[in-house]
């Protein structure tokens, strides 16, 4: 029977590797390397690129079964280019194994419990855990017995640019000009991009997987992927407007 789902996002330093190693860390402490009773989603394409020659999913399988994680526990998402798109796209996946689980039973006491564990590094947990808690909801009222887990694995790298970014002077500046950040300082760039996505849930009041969809299919790279009709106003998008501005510079 399932029990326990881990989620790990693209992204992370492909040389310190924090959310895998954490994985890994995590999985032998537990003893959990029964593929009945647990399942390991890596989830992420290419940073924005769909043509990218593999994935960065398949890339953390990879290293994961070198490191004695078992094959038939890991679950591969490739579609998502993006944190939103990650979790997006890897929701479709857990909620398919949670319904595969629940199979005939009707009776909400009776359905399994099971624990789905975010895997990320600590300066992202807090805006990644309410970006998570938005998308991921809706299976609680699939499941009552589903519960969240998040995990902080440690920091892959320095934060140079927003090293302190609740009380930064600059982040409001950088809110309105994204590209005051070094283009080399991924992180900092990443940690924004988070901020800008909570102010837009807040602005198009994103509650559901399927408002996300429609949110995501606001940038071009997953309009192959995400079909229907634009529900918002991308001149509005802050994300989608930082995204454009990264992209291009």
């Amino acid at each position: 029977m399932l029990k326990d789902i881990y989620l790990v996002l693209g992204g992370e330093d492909t040389i310190m590797r924090p959310r895998t190693s954490k994985l890994i860390e995590v999985l032998k402490f537990r003893q959990q390397f029964n593929s009945d009773e647990t399942k390991v989603i890596v989830s992420g394409k290419a940073l924005f690129n769909r043509n990218a020659f593999g994935s960065e999913a398949r890339d953390m399988k990879n290293y994961l079964v070198k490191e004695n994680i078992p094959s038939d526990m890991i679950i591969v998402e490739d579609k998502g280019m993006d944190f939103v798109g990650c979790l997006l796209f890897s929701f479709y996946k857990i909620n398919y194994l949670i319904l595969k689980e629940q199979g005939d039973t009707v009776l909400p006491e009776i359905f399994p419990e099971i624990t789905i564990h975010l895997i990320v590094e600590k300066f992202y947990m807090g805006r990644s855990k309410e970006i998570f808690k938005r998308i991921f909801k809706t299976l609680i009222s699939l499941n009552p017995n589903v519960k969240f887990d998040f995990i902080e694995s440690e920091n892959g790298e320095e934060i140079p640019f927003l090293s302190n970014i609740k009380k930064n002077r600059l982040v409001k500046k950088c809110l309105k000009n994204p590209l005051l950040i070094p283009k080399d300082d991924r992180v900092s760039r990443e940690l924004l991009l988070l901020m800008l996505v909570l102010l837009d849930i807040n602005t198009f009041n994103l509650r559901t997987p399927k408002d996300f969809k429609r949110y995501l299919s606001l940038l071009p790279e997953y309009r192959e992927i995400i079909m229907g009709k634009f529900s918002y106003d991308k001149a509005q998008a802050w994300y989608m407007l930082a995204i454009n501005a990264f992209k291009n510079n």
